[in-house]
Parts: C-alpha cells; sequence; structure tokens
C-alpha cells in the first residue's frame, strides 16, 4: 500500500505541475532557461556549493533552516545566472563545451 500510495502521490504532482506549466506557459519562460543550464548548475552544485561546505565542516553539522535557506539561495542565484547568461548566448557555459568537445 505504501508505494501504491507514493507512486499515486508522485503522479498527482507530476500531473498538477503539468498542467499549470501548460497554462502558464508563455509566463514561466525566465524558469525554463534555468533547466536549460542543467549541466552548469549541477557542476556548480556539486563542485562550488557542496566543495566549500565539504571544506569549511561539513553541511551535516548545519540546521534544517540553515540548509533551506541556503538551498532556495543557491536557486535564486543559479535562476538570475541563467536569465542573465542566456540573454548574451545560446547555451549554458558547460552547455557549450560539452557541445563542442562531442
Amino acid at each position: 500500500m505504501y508505494m501504491i500510495a507514493g507512486t499515486a502521490w508522485a503522479l498527482s504532482v507530476i500531473s498538477i505541475c503539468l498542467l499549470v506549466g501548460n497554462v502558464l506557459h508563455d509566463r514561466l519562460n525566465w524558469l525554463a532557461r534555468c533547466g536549460q543550464m542543467a549541466l552548469t548548475h549541477y557542476v556548480f552544485h556539486s563542485v562550488v556549493v557542496l566543495g566549500l561546505f565539504e571544506a569549511f565542516d561539513g553541511i551535516a553539522a548545519r540546521s534544517g533552516y540553515f540548509v533551506f535557506g541556503l538551498s532556495i539561495t543557491v536557486f535564486l542565484i543559479m535562476l538570475f545566472f541563467s536569465n542573465v547568461w542566456l540573454k548574451f548566448f545560446r547555451r549554458g557555459p558547460l552547455e557549450l563545451l560539452m557541445r563542442r568537445l562531442s
């Protein structure tokens, strides 16, 4: 029952997100730009953010509120960076590098 309930909740959330996305498609372009730079954001998060916290006592020693605040802050930085970068270039920096290498 637990797996069925979890699957039902997941499908419900995905369905709601798809409905909202279809209705607000034109108004969500600023958010879609963040998804176009997923590789860059992943590497930034993995190397820079988590690397800094591992170097300075680790993130596990922090409170849940701190981690939540950090998550929101990093997301807003990535959102801002995506929108500024994609005004001047077609792809993110690591996406461009990956495309050139392949």
